[in-house]
């Protein structure tokens, strides 16, 4: 007799832990399934980049390679004198623009690629003229140079 009552006291002490247990579960799923708070944030309108774009063309690129400048110091490598006309040919206008400069051996083959920004206004129908881009340090091997145009900002 002493055994069922300790057995029995066992079995409602148990039952009551799990009613606890699934009481509180609930309660703590309806706090955690209130919708959550909304946080909006703004952020200031950027130009949008457009990666080589169509409308853009180099109309005109001379190149002009100098050799090293002779001085006390160690050879820096050859200079490189540009003149590049761009054109906008299209409808949209840029704010700013990247020119690739892909150095070239005798062969053809690509020496060293480099690139410089230009922060100019080109409207739909304009043409900008770009004179006297230096490019130095360039390997002895560079004979000629081909000009392209890496990216432009949408103007908003």
């Amino acid at each position: 007799m002493f055994r069922r009552s300790i057995f029995l006291g066992l079995m409602v002490l148990l039952g009551s832990m799990l009613v606890y247990m699934v009481l509180s579960a609930r309660r703590q799923e309806k706090r955690i399934s209130s919708p959550p708070t909304e946080i909006i944030r703004k952020s200031k309108p950027s130009a949008t980049r457009v990666l080589a774009p169509p409308d853009l063309q180099v109309t005109d690129s001379t190149t002009e390679i100098l050799p090293p400048s002779a001085g006390s110091g160690p050879v820096s490598g050859i200079v490189a004198r540009h003149s590049v006309t761009v054109r906008n040919q299209g409808t949209s206008h840029y704010r700013g623009f990247m020119l690739k400069f892909d150095y070239l051996a005798a062969s053809g083959s690509n020496v060293e690629t480099r690139s410089r920004q230009v922060s100019q206004d080109l409207p739909p129908g304009a043409t900008v003229r770009l004179q006297e881009l230096l490019m130095e340090g360039l390997p002895a091997k560079v004979r000629r140079c081909r000009v392209g145009l890496a990216w432009a900002d949408l103007a908003e």
